[in-house]
């Protein structure tokens, strides 16, 4: 997998999303190279973040509270994030063998860690574009954020094999909510002891 290779699936992976999501279901990845690429891909996103809040943060007041947040506690940032990634993979794929799809956790999870790393590559173009255009910035992420959503459902689409792209979007919806469920009651369930709560 060369770098030449991630750059035309990159591009592919917005031209033609149910092409790429076709090339990425056929990768035939070890378990461990999938589960470090997971790692990586939440370090990178965290990063990205903290980067991120911290560049808007002049523009925006509203989000220094956050940067901060995000820089005097950034393992418990990348833990979130973590357990982020891995959650809506797992909701998306119970969701999805449940309406019928024929994913599997691996191809899932593949899909997964593609995307992020998309976001992360997005999300770090904006941050070079901020330091010359603050405006253009948050419109390039506006814009990266609808494409986002758009290649998501193709490649849910497709790896799951539902033959609905209507579906795919609610099947994508429901499983952020539960996501967000899930990680609020793992971090709560986690962190809670060393919050003083009982």
């Amino acid at each position: 997998m060369t770098s030449r290779y991630l750059r035309d699936l990159a591009v592919l992976s917005v031209r033609d999303p149910g092409q790429a999501a076709h090339e990425i279901r056929g990768l035939e990845l070890p378990s461990q190279a999938i589960w470090t690429a997971l790692l990586l891909a939440a370090v990178l996103k965290t990063a990205t973040y903290i980067l991120f809040t911290s560049a808007i943060s002049a523009a925006i007041p509203e989000a220094a509270a956050l940067a901060e947040m995000l820089k005097t506690a950034p393992v418990f940032a990348l833990i979130a994030e973590f357990l982020v990634l891995l959650a809506f993979s797992w909701t998306l794929y119970m969701a999805g063998t449940f309406l019928g799809g024929s994913a599997s956790l691996h191809q899932v999870l593949t899909v997964t860690v593609w995307i992020t790393l998309l976001w992360v590559l997005a999300i770090a173009v904006s941050i070079a574009v901020m330091l010359v255009f603050p405006l253009l910035a948050l419109i390039f992420l506006f814009a990266a954020l609808l494409i986002r959503i758009w290649v998501m459902v193709h490649f849910v689409d497709t790896v799951h094999g539902l033959g609905s792209l209507s579906r795919s979007f609610l099947l994508l919806m429901a499983s952020a909510v539960l996501t967000q469920v899930l990680v609020s009651f793992l971090l709560t369930f986690l962190f809670a002891p060393f919050m003083g709560a009982s």
